[in-house]
């Protein structure tokens, strides 16, 4: 499976990096979304629908941040949030095969 490179999120494109590890205050992640530096960070060794979903999963908290709805929400709430949009995404790509998120591929 070829992983997207980049990933446009409210009109703002983001650079996807693939990398060992990924270490936080939290311990090891499967992902992390950067505002500041727009990068989507994701480990690898993950299998491909693992990494799907790290990269939806990642794109929900762009999508939640580039808004300010976190602002709103809440940590715990916006990590809710995107778990459910994960699995919502999850639902609607394999039940009606919709390229539902504009990204480029590695070549």
């Amino acid at each position: 499976m070829k992983y997207p490179s980049s990933i446009c999120i409210l009109g703002k494109w983001h650079k996807v990096v693939y990398e060992d590890t990924i270490e936080s205050e939290e311990g090891i992640l499967e992902g992390l979304y950067c505002q500041s530096k727009s990068i989507i960070r994701v480990r690898k060794g993950q299998t491909d629908e693992e990494v799907k979903r790290t990269i939806i999963h990642e794109i929900a908290h762009g999508l939640l941040r580039r808004s300010a709805l976190h602002e709103i929400i809440g940590d715990r709430a916006e990590e809710a949030l995107c778990q459910i949009l994960e699995n919502l995404a999850d639902y609607v790509t394999w039940n009606y095969k919709s390229d539902v998120i504009k990204y480029k591929q590695n070549k």
